[in-house]
């Protein structure tokens, strides 16, 4: 995976992630060290966390909360491309900023901007 830091500021980072994994490696868990709203750019991948699981393709949303476990892998293809905003979790207080890591399917207005 390649992480490029497209900007930044107190409490908050832009990053370009791009993700080489296929179908013949492993999955593997990580966990959200903070609030994420990541655009998938391009090509897909399975994301699983205890809310349940779903197949993240450009123009979803994947939303995660701090602390929270994941599981990615790439059943389907090869690779994918992500645009992720990450906040710290001071960010937002106490709050927990999302009701689950989840996905937010293709909205048409977002999706233009994966194209």
């Amino acid at each position: 995976m390649e992480k490029i830091a497209v900007a930044h500021g107190e409490g908050w980072r832009v990053n370009d992630i791009v993700c080489s994994a296929g179908p013949r490696d492993p999955r593997f868990e990580e966990q959200h060290t903070c609030a994420t709203i990541a655009l998938v750019i391009a090509g897909s991948f399975q994301y699983r966390t205890a809310a349940g699981r779903a197949v993240m393709t450009p123009g979803s949303l994947l939303l995660g909360n701090p602390g929270h476990h994941f599981e990615c892998g790439h059943e389907h293809a090869v690779g994918d491309r992500c645009i992720s905003f990450q906040y710290d979790p001071a960010y937002f207080g106490d709050r927990t900023p999302f009701r689950a890591s989840m996905r937010i399917p293709p909205i048409r207005s977002i999706s233009a901007l994966a194209s």
